[in-house]
């Protein structure tokens, strides 16, 4: 049994149980961490600091939990990084009729449980060959490592160095 969100308001409560055959034996608790199951059993509650990830658990609950790109860039102006990415910042679009539009292509999803942790990376691969029509095999990959060619995109720290 696994329990998680009982703590705060705007987690939600969700439970995971695992069932099979075996011969009965006695308890074993792995971990006791929620504040709610030291008030159930009566037990002092631990302080516990308040994770700063937090902050941004309303992302779950946004458009941004379902697919997002969110890329972050200093010393360039919002019309660089447009035309950066190919975007001409004179034409914009409606953020309606671009959502409306990746809803539709949306289709590449189809029949993907991403609700269920387990392989998640193999369901994104499959995602982006139904998107792109071209899926990486592992003959690309060993294509790839063989060539030993690769760039290095450096990050802000390494870039003035």
């Amino acid at each position: 049994m696994h329990a998680s969100g009982r703590d705060d308001a705007d987690d939600e409560e969700s439970y995971e149980l695992a069932v099979w055959p075996a011969p009965a034996t006695p308890a074993i608790v792995h971990k006791r961490t929620d504040q709610l199951g030291y008030r159930l059993r009566g037990e002092p509650e631990p302080a516990r600091p308040r994770p700063p990830e937090r902050a941004y658990r309303w992302v779950q609950h946004s458009t941004l939990s379902v697919a997002a790109t969110v890329t972050v860039v200093t010393d360039a102006t919002a019309e660089d990084v447009l035309r950066a990415f190919g975007a001409d910042p004179d034409r914009p679009d409606s953020l309606q009729q671009i959502s409306d539009d990746v809803i539709a292509r949306m289709a590449a999803l189809d029949g993907l449980d991403f609700d269920d942790y387990r392989d998640s990376t193999g369901k994104g691969l499959v995602a982006v060959q139904r998107f792109t029509g071209y899926g990486i095999t592992a003959e690309d990959l060993e294509r790839i490592e063989a060539a030993d060619v690769a760039f290095r995109i450096p990050s802000n720290d390494t870039a003035h160095s």
